[in-house]
Parts: C-alpha cells; structure tokens; sequence
C-alpha cells in the first residue's frame, strides 16, 4: 500500500472501507480517510485511539461509527459501488 500520509509519525489502529476507494483509518490521535484507494490520505477527526471502525447502511445514508478513547459517529452520503 502506497501511503502519502504527511505525518509519517502517526501509529494506525482500525480500518475500515466503505468500497475498494474510499475508507478511514484511526491513529492514535486523529484519523485519515482515502477516497483513492489508500494512495492518498487526508485527516479526520474520527477522534483518538480509534481501534474499530463500522459502516452501516442507514438507508439514503451510511453511518460511520469508530470507537477508541471515545465513540464518535457521522453520516456519509452513499456513494455509488457501495457495498451492501
């Protein structure tokens, strides 16, 4: 895996992929998502420690839960080649 991830300090914990592009990763103090497959990586805050990741179809929405030093949760607009 390619990994273009400024902070090359960072210790990853849970993944989770909503399809083969797009997915997020929990490190010890933030997260990262890729919508390009993991080439590339951007920061989210999914919050510290996040050690599970779970997506869920909620419908006209996904909702993604990531748990670690707290439980953090938020939708996502389906995107299309979603798994169901």
């Amino acid at each position: 895996m390619v990994n273009s991830c400024a902070d090359t300090g960072t210790i990853e914990f849970g993944i989770g992929f909503i399809n083969e592009q797009h997915g997020f990763v929990g490190t010890v103090n933030t997260g990262y998502k890729t919508t390009d497959g993991g080439t590339t990586w951007m920061k989210v805050n999914i919050g510290r420690a996040a050690n599970k990741i779970r997506i869920y179809d909620a419908g006209k929405t996904l909702s993604l839960y990531a748990i670690g030093v707290s439980v953090y949760h938020t939708t996502i607009p389906k995107l299309k080649n979603t798994r169901k």
